[in-house]
């Protein structure tokens, strides 16, 4: 794997974020769901339930069975309704309740008139629509859980740096997708949609180079060519992997440009930023770096090692 000054550690792509954040959306797509299930129960409880004081009848259901299960009282009871028609529900009983039934071979129940088939034991019941006290928090859980399965879905994901030390120490976050930071606070975002001034980096940062598993699509190389071509003193670009040391963001493509000897690197990088803005050859909301490096740099050896060249011309 061809490295920058210092050396470094072999690159993998972006094929790992992506899976981790593919796998988080399917994680939280699935709580989402449950919980929008339990939303559903439980709103269908509540519904029937507000039916009660309006719509009840009393009547004397049979005890069928009164029984333990594990450590729960159970019991199934069984009426008929003014049509006639026979009902058999199991439910579980309080303490109390499992108590002052044994031995009874009645107990009361109410049923709703237009759907006999919801009924409630007129005391001792232990909660027999549990979902139906909870729809407010089942509908804020499963919003949540959406908007998660969103952010995931959609690459996005936030980390957390801590800076300094002990108890007034800091940090500083960013919002990443796909493992490339998307926008960090303070930083702005450039004309072609990178953090301002992320290109910037110290002299003598280590950098490893490497060709990308999941490179950009083969359209996109070539609007991005197309776009360089237009910068006068840009002799050549390449697409490598680029791993920074000392940043969390996993290894991304950068757009690496050599400039001839001349020209100053700087102000042909934010040429090629504003080509880039100007032809659209990147989708809306993505962004990429910019490396300028001078014709003869040993650098660009390195890069060239790469095979990710996307604009040849004539060299010196």
């Amino acid at each position: 794997m061809p490295m920058g000054p210092s050396g470094g550690d072999a690159l993998g792509g972006d094929e790992a974020k992506r899976r981790q954040l593919r796998g988080l959306c399917g994680a939280t797509a699935v709580v989402a769901a449950l919980l929008a299930l339990g939303f559903a129960v439980g709103l269908h409880q509540n519904l029937h339930l507000g039916r009660y004081p309006v719509e009840g009848v009393h009547a004397t259901a049979q005890v069928v069975n009164l029984f333990v299960k594990g450590s729960t009282p159970w019991f199934i009871y069984r009426f008929e309704d003014i049509g006639g028609q026979l009902h058999e529900r199991e439910t579980t009983l309080t303490e109390e309740g499992f108590a002052s039934l044994k031995g009874q071979p009645s107990v009361a129940v109410e049923y709703l008139r237009s759907d006999p088939s919801w009924s409630r034991l007129v005391s001792g019941e232990k909660d027999p629509y549990p979902f139906a006290g909870s729809v407010g928090i089942t509908a804020g859980a499963a919003l949540v859980f959406l908007a998660f399965a969103v952010f995931f879905g959609l690459g996005l994901n936030v980390t957390w740096k801590a800076t300094g030390q002990g108890p007034a120490r800091g940090g500083e976050w960013a919002v990443h997708r796909w493992g490339r930071v998307l926008w960090e606070p303070g930083r702005g975002r450039s004309k072609a949609g990178s953090p301002a001034g992320r290109a910037q980096l110290k002299a003598g940062t280590r950098m490893v180079f490497g060709a990308p598993k999941d490179p950009v699509p083969p359209e996109r190389c070539r609007n991005i060519a197309r776009a360089v071509g237009q910068v006068s003193g840009v002799r050549e670009a390449h697409l490598p992997l680029i791993q920074v040391e000392g940043e969390n963001d996993a290894p991304r493509q950068w757009l690496v440009v050599a400039t001839d000897g001349d020209t100053d690197s700087q102000q042909i990088a934010e040429r090629v930023r504003n080509m880039l803005a100007l032809t659209s050859a990147l989708p809306q909301g993505e962004f990429i770096d910019i490396l300028p490096l001078k014709l003869g740099q040993g650098l660009l050896d390195t890069v060239r090692k790469t095979g990710c060249q996307v604009f040849p011309k004539a060299t010196q």
